[in-house]
């Protein structure tokens, strides 16, 4: 008996759609587990209090210099505390983005992305694999935070196809 012949094009086909139920599965489960963000940074004894000082408000929409507002919330820490994956994701690292100053920015599956701004030292691969509540880095004074009468913090900012978004009613 003369062997069957499998075409390629049904083969491709067939690997295809293979790939992306599987690819379906993993993105059912990652959602199923995790399905919000967490806080990035973590208080044992005190509650965590959003930056208000001489130089403004750290409130999400807060009025800025140059008729801009603020993107994002400003966590008080003190220098070298640790700032935590608030989500699962892909990390990049970017040294002294302007007023950001150290940034780690995470891209996430479904398309959102978290900011981690001021830090003083990043602590991921770049490009690779975040994982919700690793350390990522560690809070900081860089970029416009820098200023020696500005309370140390976290900038912390999440944003939906690619514009900001309140991150308290994220978190």
């Amino acid at each position: 008996m003369a062997a069957r012949r499998f075409p390629i094009a049904r083969f491709i086909l067939l690997s295809f759609f293979s790939l992306a139920g599987a690819y379906a599965i993993i993105l059912i489960i990652y959602f199923v587990r995790e399905p919000h963000f967490i806080v990035p940074i973590r208080s044992e004894n005190t509650a965590i209090t959003v930056r208000n000082d001489a130089y403004g408000d750290g409130y999400f929409g807060a009025k800025r210099s140059n008729n801009r507002t603020h993107s994002g919330i400003d966590l008080e820490a003190p220098v070298g505390t640790p700032v935590y994956a608030s989500k699962s994701g892909i990390g990049l690292f970017k040294k002294l983005k302007t007023g950001y100053g150290n940034l780690v920015v995470i891209y996430h599956v479904n398309g959102d992305e978290s900011r981690y701004g001021h830090l003083s030292k990043s602590n991921i691969r770049e490009y690779g694999w975040v994982k919700q509540g690793k350390i990522i880095g560690y809070v900081g004074k860089t970029g416009n935070a820098g200023n020696r009468n500005m309370k140390a913090h976290l900038h912390f900012e999440i944003r939906r196809y690619g514009k900001p978004v309140d991150p308290v009613l994220y978190l």
